[in-house]
């Protein structure tokens, strides 16, 4: 968002130049479809990634209609929502078309 890529990758704000020294980047996405996936709520939801990315892709994707777009696949870790630790979750987002648009 705005406030993070303005203040907290602003090395003259916090002393510490996130984009170079963990090896970040910004890059910008083209406009797609995405089919949003999330875990359930955990204090680590990072161990559910893998198992939710398996189900999505053996079980969701082959009935869907969908099939994977050539874009980005997104991860997001929802670290500190409302309600604490406890309420943590992690997000797949899977750039998908319509199968008959492939």
């Amino acid at each position: 968002d705005q406030w993070t890529r303005e203040i907290l990758y602003d090395p003259a704000i916090t002393g510490v130049d996130f984009m170079d020294s963990m090896g970040y980047e910004s890059i910008e996405l083209s406009a797609q479809t995405y089919a949003v996936f999330r875990t359930e709520y955990d204090r680590r939801p990072i161990r559910q990634f893998q198992e939710l990315r398996k189900r999505i892709v053996s079980e969701w994707l082959p009935s869907s209609g969908f099939v994977l777009a050539d874009a980005p696949e997104i991860g997001v870790l929802n670290w500190w929502p409302e309600g604490g630790r406890e309420h943590r979750y992690g997000e797949i987002w899977l750039p998908v078309q319509a199968a008959t648009d492939a």
